[in-house]
C-alpha cells in the first residue's frame, strides 16, 4: 500500500465515473468503498512494512483516524490513508532509497502533510473555490459542515468540473441524504488546516480592512486641515 500511494495519477475509478452515463450496467455493479475499521487499516499499512520502522503502523493508524488516543473504535477513510502513505512514502524516498517511514519522519511532517496536500490541490483553482470551501464547508466555530449540490453550485468559479476534480484529488466527497447530493470535506482531520487556513484570511482581511480605515480617516483630515486652512486664508483676505 504505500508502494502504491506514490503514484500521485487520479485513482482509477474517477475515469469510470465521468463516462458512466455512456454505459447503463456500470452504476449497476459500482461498489462503494466505506470506512475502514482499524483491522482492515492495519492490514493495509501492513502491506508496506519493509518500508516501516517499528512502531510507526500505531501512530499512522491514529493520526489518519483523528481519534482520541482512548477511545474504543475508530474509522480511517481509505482515502486519507493513502494520501497519507503517498505522502510519507515520497519523504521517505527523499532521505534516500533504503530510509524507513521512521517515528521521526512522521513527527516532523504530520502537521504539514495535510497543509501541503491543501494549498497544492486548490493551488489550479480560482480563489472563490477556496472561499466556498472554508466559509461553507465548515461552521462558524470550527466544524465540518456540508453544502447542498445546487446550492454549491450558485456561489462563483463553483462548478461541477470542479467539484468532481476536488473529489477525484480526495479532498472533496459527495454524499446523498434524503434524495439530495450533498457536498462536504473527505474527514474531520482535515479541519485543522482548512480552519487555520481561514483564521488566518480573516486575520488578513481584518488587518487590510482597518488599514483602509486608517488611511481614509487620514485622508479626511488632510482634508479637512486643508479647507480649514482655505477658510482661514479668504478670511484674512476680506479683513485685510
Amino acid at each position: 500500500a504505500v508502494k502504491a500511494a506514490g503514484n500521485k495519477g487520479p485513482e482509477p475509478g474517477s475515469h469510470l465515473d465521468r463516462i458512466r452515463a455512456h454505459f447503463r450496467a456500470l452504476g449497476q455493479n459500482r461498489l462503494r468503498l466505506l470506512p475502514m475499521g482499524e483491522r482492515q487499516a492495519r492490514q493495509v499499512i501492513a502491506l508496506g512494512a519493509p518500508l516501516l520502522a517499528p512502531g510507526v503502523e500505531d501512530r499512522i493508524v491514529r493520526y489518519v483516524a483523528g481519534s482520541d488516543p482512548d477511545a474504543d473504535e475508530m474509522t480511517v477513510a481509505p482515502a486519507l490513508l493513502s494520501l497519507v502513505l503517498r505522502e510519507l512514502n515520497e519523504r521517505r524516498l527523499a532521505r534516500g532509497p533504503d530510509a524507513k517511514i521512521t517515528p521521526d519522519l512522521l513527527d516532523v511532517e504530520q502537521h504539514k502533510i495535510f497543509e501541503d496536500f491543501y494549498l497544492r490541490t486548490l493551488a489550479d483553482f480560482s480563489p472563490n473555490v477556496r472561499l466556498f470551501i472554508e466559509d461553507e464547508l465548515l461552521t462558524a466555530s470550527g466544524h465540518r459542515n456540508s453544502a447542498a449540490l445546487d446550492d454549491a453550485l450558485t456561489r462563483p468559479d463553483v462548478t461541477l468540473p470542479v467539484l468532481n476534480e476536488l473529489v477525484n484529488r480526495r479532498l472533496l466527497a459527495y454524499e446523498d441524504r434524503h434524495h439530495t447530493r450533498r457536498v462536504e470535506l473527505t474527514h474531520d482531520v482535515l479541519v485543522p488546516v482548512i480552519k487555520a487556513s481561514r483564521d488566518s484570511r480573516l486575520t488578513r482581511e481584518a488587518v487590510a480592512q482597518a488599514e483602509r480605515l486608517r488611511a481614509e480617516q487620514v485622508a479626511q483630515r488632510r482634508k479637512q486641515r486643508l479647507t480649514m486652512a482655505v477658510a482661514c486664508a479668504l478670511a484674512l483676505a476680506l479683513l485685510t
